[in-house]
């Protein structure tokens, strides 16, 4: 067995100095193979190992090149351990100039490709990546990456290359074959699967699984030079289990590509172009990054400050953003176009014109020419200097061939997507060249979140030089000297143009730009003042090659305040990026959920998939949660019992923003601020005139010398925020003040009728009640649900039979009785609840799902799934299916439906789990016993009552496998559904018997 030498991960900041080679592999026969041809570096009588988080890499020297090799976990691009998570963990760590993945992949075609051929990818395709067609057809939208450069030129020039493949009495020498390699998640090994994707695309040289989140990878982190090289061991036709020779073909493919690795890679000087060197790097090279990091020190403990009080005030939420569209590409055009521009002429050159030039051949017509061979060749000469003249010349020249297609000599239609996949590229390369970005949404739509993840995970890892305010920070009168104070604080000795200098020639020595960064303009409290001097500043600092500015701000303050900004002298190199709201997915709202509970140090061992959804189908009520419960561990997450909660919130943050008021050495305060007076003002504003949105901020601020500490708190947007009024007053501007969340507000309005109005004022809290509180008003929902909670919980019985005497009681009843901590749940209520199931549709489905979630017997024994079981067990057979049977369906999208297919999978999903954790604990009787203790029984005994559903077989199944396991709990369910008057309910249970011979 090979030896390896064992370091500590704190040594990987020395090593990666001169291991700037990465090479990935998917399988054991591939690591395997590969650390036979690893030598020990320099120095060292072993191969290196270092463990780090989920990953452990290897030290050696392949040829004459050191390099880190790290294993995927898993094969495939996406899953959690994959090439994409795999790869971008290794190139954070190392920060490699190269990465090549090395392995193996089926060929395209016996006749083109043999066993032990090594195809060489110069382009990649996810083609996973698909949009299913109203027809049913389908459209691949999957790009063609292309790898790097001048890894395809070395690998496929190599010399005196030579593996012999044998097996049995055959013998041939293995050829080299590039061109384009399909990636997707798929093992695919069927003739008929592989078929249609080579229809699809004709001219791949095979396929294989990882490829593409390489690809991905290395684009986000800028390693543009990048390959896959594997070797072929089948053809994914469907004979790769039958073939006797499967492994001893996959050892010959890893061997093959492996021997052509190394020998590409024995070439001492082949790489300097792109700074990979053999052995350790020159002496020159590392003292060059020395100096570099002295310089851009002062900028990366700023923006690092900053980022760390973003993540303090909970701001930002790191892990937790979902990039949207291309969004944060584009970011990366902008903040460093010389590493992205030979991606970008990569991208073009990666344009297929073919199949027009064949039509364009059938109606007799010239062919296009597209040939920006001129432009290639340059791109190593472009610097931040020249990137504009290069940049004009070719964009130039990419509108009039857009022209060219877009008034085609044939039927416009026929080269549409031929005009689109131009115009796509040209619009976006705009990017490298524009001098300002502008990012504005509305409120709490991610902005923050958004620029903090892109300064966090791309700028300071990519060593790119920017300083990070915040629109608090600036002065409008001298915006120079806030930018100064916020980088060197000590030094008074320093103008801005010596500032300014230093940090140009920095840019110039690394070829990155400034980026100047101002978050959130609707946040000073000059904003017309400072839109003035703003717009002068930009125009001034942008006239050097070396700097580009972000800047966010709310919408509707951007059109009342900085509107001048789009008739600059420099709106012509402005971009503004697209909308950052995210739609709503489980794999997005997963990793927002997961990264909130990270960040707030929560600990949930387990939750129901209700809580989650109601969490993840509002990212502020998921906020607000994680701030109510931060830092706590909870076993299980049922009910989120929202009046409970928006208390708890309402008193922690209060406290929190008071006290980081007063503390706050940037803000004068006159006198102590409390922030629950002023919320309370707010509220009681609401109701004295009862209007519940766009209060005056003026009717609310009871000191003016405090103004500035009030709005810098409306501008965290945490429980109230600032906005603009819409209107232009002669005196000057109002500004409003409304809540982020309406349902929070709604809770305050509750809580101050209830402790308030009520005690002095009945008569007043009755009248608002019966006229506020009605089937058409905006607070109906809200605040009736809250009335509720209050009164129910407050043991005030003259409360309560106000608040349920009321019209609308009834709409809110069904939906807040579920929301109630169980304890507060009579009999009384349970009565109420049924007989309210039957009076609509939708009550009837409501009240099911509300049941079926609440399974947890200890933690819900006032109301639960045993329960509505009962009162099934108590209706009629025709009751029994017009407010349960007849809701479930087979059609996943039926309005107001059960899909059975889904509840069946889920109630599966609990005795999966139980049948798994018992054979992996099958020695420890204690903990099985424990746990059995919480299987949820009832959602199996339910499945008792869907007997006589039309289609039933599968619900059958599940319950006998339930009954197989757990029979003297089943047993017992069965004689209970039996011993029911309903006939229908006892023809389900004689019929399920009889057919699994179960005797009662």
């Amino acid at each position: 067995m090979k030896k390896y030498k064992e370091v500590a991960p704190a040594l990987i900041n020395t090593y990666r100095q001169y291991c700037n080679l990465l090479i990935v592999t998917a399988t054991k026969v591939e690591k395997d193979v590969l650390h036979k041809h690893l030598l020990p570096i320099d120095g060292e009588q072993k191969i290196i190992r270092i463990q780090k988080g989920n990953y452990t890499y290897y030290l050696g020297k392949l040829g004459h090149y050191n390099a880190v090799h790290v294993a995927t976990g898993n094969m495939g691009a996406i899953s959690r351990s994959a090439s994409i998570a795999t790869t971008m963990k290794a190139i954070e760590y190392w920060r490699p100039k190269a990465a090549l993945m090395v392995g193996i992949a089926f060929g395209s075609d016996p006749k083109k490709v043999a066993i032990g051929d090594v195809l060489i990818a110069e382009r990649v395709v996810n083609y996973q990546l698909v949009r299913v067609n109203k027809s049913g057809s389908r459209t691949y939208r999957g790009p063609e990456g292309p790898a790097g450069s001048l890894l395809v030129n070395r690998l496929t020039s190599v010399e005196d290359w030579n593996f012999m493949v044998e097996y049995g009495n055959v013998k041939y020498q293995a050829k080299k074959v590039h061109g384009l390699m399909l990636s997707g998640e798929e093992l695919v090994d069927n003739k008929a699967r592989k078929g249609a994707l080579m229809k699809q695309w004709p001219s791949a040289i095979g396929g294989e699984m990882e490829g593409a989140g390489i690809y991905s990878a290395c684009e986000v982190n800028s390693v543009h030079e990048w390959i896959l090289v594997k070797g072929v061991c089948d053809y994914g036709d469907g004979n790769k289990d039958n073939d006797p020779n499967k492994e001893l073909f996959q050892e010959i493919a890893i061997r093959s590509a492996v021997s052509l690795v190394e020998k590409t890679f024995s070439s001492p000087y082949a790489f300097e172009d792109i700074g990979l060197y053999s052995g350790a790097l020159p002496s020159a090279q590392v003292d060059a990054e020395g100096s570099k990091k002295k310089v851009n020190k002062a900028l990366n403990e700023q923006v690092i400050r900053q980022l760390e009080k973003q993540k303090a005030s909970h701001k930002y939420i790191p892990e937790t953003f979902v990039e949207v569209g291309k969004n944060k590409e584009l970011l990366r055009y902008f903040c460093d176009p010389i590493g992205f521009l030979p991606k970008v002429m990569a991208e073009y050159a990666a344009l297929d014109f073919a199949p027009l030039n064949a039509m364009l051949t059938k109606h007799g017509v010239q062919k296009f020419q597209f040939d920006l061979k001129e432009f290639e060749d340059s791109v190593p000469k472009v610097t931040l200097e020249n990137l504009h003249d290069f940049y004009d010349k070719l964009d130039s020249l990419l509108k009039l061939k857009i022209n060219e297609l877009e008034n085609p000599p044939v039927p416009k239609n026929a080269i549409r997507d031929f005009a689109y996949k131009v115009s796509r590229l040209e619009s976006a390369s705009n990017w490298l060249v524009k001098k300002v970005c502008l990012i504005k949404e509305h409120a709490g739509q991610g902005k923050t979140n958004f620029i903090c993840d892109l300064t966090e995970n791309y700028l300071l890892k990519r060593e790119i030089p920017a300083v990070f305010l915040l629109g608090t920070n600036v002065e409008p009168a001298d915006i120079r000297k806030s930018l100064m104070k916020r980088v060197y604080p000590d030094r008074s000795d320093l103008n801005f143009e010596d500032f300014l200098s230093e940090i140009e020639q920095y840019c110039k020595s690394v070829d990155r730009p400034f980026v100047i960064i101002i978050d959130g303009l609707n946040e000073n409290s000059a904003a017309q003042k400072l839109s003035v001097e703003l717009e002068n500043f930009i125009a001034e600092i942008t006239m050097g090659s070396f700097v580009r500015i972000i800047v966010t701000c709310r919408s509707e303050y951007y059109q009342k305040h900085f509107s001048n900004f789009d008739g600059a002298s420099f709106s012509a190199l402005m971009g503004e990026t697209s909308h950052l709201n995210i739609s709503r997915n489980n794999i997005a709202a997963k990793k927002i959920f997961f990264g909130y509970l990270e960040h707030f140090n929560i600990d949930i061992k387990t939750y129901s998939t209700a809580t989650f959804d109601q969490l993840t189908r509002n990212f502020l009520l998921l906020r607000i949660f994680c701030d109510a419960h931060s830092g706590e561990s909870i076993p299980h997450l049922g009910t989120i019992h929202k009046e409970a909660l928006f208390k708890r919130y309402y008193q922690t943050k209060v406290a929190e923003i008071t006290k980081r008021m007063n503390e706050d050495d940037e803000l004068t305060v006159m006198g102590p601020i409390n922030i629950s007076k002023f919320i309370g003002r707010l509220i009681s504003h609401m109701v004295k005139q009862r209007k519940y949105e766009n209060i005056p901020l003026d009717e609310l601020i009871e000191n003016e010398d405090n103004r500035k500490v009030y709005v810098r708190f409306l501008d965290e947007n945490i429980l109230v925020r600032r906005d603009p009024n819409g209107v232009n007053e002669v005196f000057g501007d109002q500004e409003v003040v409304n809540f982020t969340f309406d349902e929070f507000r709604d809770y305050l309005i509750a809580d101050y009728l209830v402790s308030k109005v009520y005690p002095t004022e009945k008569d007043e809290f009755v009248r608002f009640l019966t006229t506020e509180i009605s089937p058409t008003s905006r607070i109906l929902e809200g605040c009736g649900t809250f009335l509720y909670f209050i009164s129910k919980k407050s043991g005030n019985g003259d409360l309560l039979a106000i608040v349920e005497g009321q019209s609308w009681f009834v709409d809110v009843y069904l939906r807040c009785i579920f929301n109630l901590e169980d304890k507060f749940i009579t009999s009384a209520d349970r009565d109420r609840i049924f007989e309210l199931i039957s009076s609509r549709r939708e009550n009837e489905v409501r009240a099911f799902y509300s049941f079926f979630y609440r399974y947890r017997l200890k933690e819900t024994p006032n109301l639960n799934l045993l329960h509505y079981l009962g009162y099934l067990r108590s209706t009629t057979s025709e009751d029994f299916d017009k407010v349960f049977l007849n809701h479930f369906t087979d059609n996943e999208y039926q309005f107001h439906g059960i899909y059975l297919a889904a509840l069946l999978a889920d109630i599966e999903g609990h005795l999966d789990v139980a049948e798994i954790s018992n054979k992996a604990q099958e020695e420890n009787e204690a903990q099985v016993e424990e746990e059995e203790k919480d299987f949820p029984h009832p959602l199996f005994e339910l499945l008792i009552y869907l007997f006589t559903y039309r289609i039933s077989w599968n619900v059958n199944e599940l319950y006998e496998r339930y009954h197989h396991r757990y029979p003297s709990q089943a047993a017992a369910q069965l004689k209970l559904a039996f011993s029911s008057s309903n006939e229908k309910i006892k023809f389900g249970v004689n019929t399920f018997c009889r057919r699994y011979d179960i005797s009662l």
